[in-house]
């Protein structure tokens, strides 16, 4: 695919993802004020849902087992704690450094592909080819929680303390 269609497809995945994040940042805002909405079926879950987690880390993390120690811990306590969570994971495939071709993106597919089905991870995983991320300034792994329940948006860096764990799956 020439420049031209690599351009426009990266910008509808921007929309959609921008439109994504703005949906949940309207609901939160309106929930907070107790406005009521009509939502498309699309946005159901999320809604019946009180808490989103997006998890955003680098394909880097495949080669530093001290870095992705944390990202599998938090996984597991995801499958115990947090199932009333809509989760979404992000995998910033990022341009600035080395050149990157078609088949190290390959291969950091087929990282991605086992880390899902090794880890029984059962939530979405997504590699930014695209650069949506691009223009956040974040150190990965970060995890980004949409709190409905509480009006609030939080952002926690791995590994996380007890406190947070705590305050992501509501335990005490």
């Amino acid at each position: 695919m020439d420049s031209d269609g690599n351009m426009k497809r990266r910008l509808l995945i921007q929309r959609r993802v921008l439109g994504v994040i703005f949906m949940e940042v309207f609901l939160l805002i309106a929930y907070a004020f107790g406005v009521p909405c009509k939502n498309p079926p699309f946005f159901q879950r999320a809604l019946e849902e009180k808490k989103s987690i997006l998890i955003i880390l680098e394909p880097e993390i495949f080669f530093c087992p001290l870095c992705l120690e944390p990202v599998i811990h938090f996984v597991k306590k995801l499958r115990v704690h947090g199932r009333d969570c809509l989760v979404t994971g992000v995998f910033i495939w990022r341009k600035e450094g080395r050149e990157k071709s078609q088949k190290s993106l390959k291969i950091i597919e087929k990282k991605i592909k086992g880390f899902v089905e090794g880890n029984e991870i059962r939530f979405p995983v997504i590699l930014d080819k695209y650069h949506v991320f691009d223009g956040l300034n974040i150190e990965t792994p970060v995890i980004i929680l949409l709190d409905r329940s509480q009006n609030e948006i939080h952002k926690y860096t791995l590994p996380l303390s007890q406190k947070q764990r705590g305050e992501i799956f509501g335990l005490k």
